[in-house]
C-alpha cells in the first residue's frame, strides 16, 4: 500500500467515524474532526496549498482526497473551492465564483 492510499484509506475511515457521531459539540466528534484537520495541515506544509486555516472539510471522492471550504466578506459566500488531491499527490484546485458560477481549474 502506497502511502497515497493509507492517507485515503486513514480519512475514509475518519470520515465514517465522524458521521456515526452527529451530535455537535461531542468529545468524540471534536477528536475526530481535529484529527482530520491534522491531516489537512499536513498536505498543507507538504503540498504549499497555501490555505489560510485547517479547519476545513476533508473527504474522499473517487478515490481522491476533497479539501472543501467557502471563502468571502460576509454572507453569503462569494466563492466555493474545492482541492482534489491525488495519486503521487497532484493538486487540481477548482474555484467557483458563486455570483457568476464561473468556475476556474488550476
Amino acid at each position: 500500500m502506497t502511502r497515497f492510499e493509507a492517507l485515503v484509506q486513514d480519512v475514509s475511515m475518519l470520515s465514517r467515524q465522524l458521521a456515526a457521531v452527529d451530535v455537535p459539540g461531542n468529545e468524540t466528534r471534536m477528536l475526530i474532526q481535529e484529527r482530520l484537520w491534522a491531516i489537512i495541515a499536513d498536505l498543507d506544509q507538504r503540498l504549499a496549498l497555501q490555505l489560510d486555516n485547517h479547519c476545513l472539510d476533508l473527504t474522499v471522492e473517487s478515490d481522491r482526497l476533497r479539501i472543501h471550504f467557502w471563502t468571502g466578506r460576509g454572507s453569503p459566500p462569494e466563492s466555493e473551492t474545492d482541492i482534489y488531491v491525488g495519486e503521487n499527490f497532484l493538486v487540481e484546485r477548482r474555484v467557483t465564483d458563486l455570483r457568476t458560477g464561473q468556475i476556474s481549474i488550476s
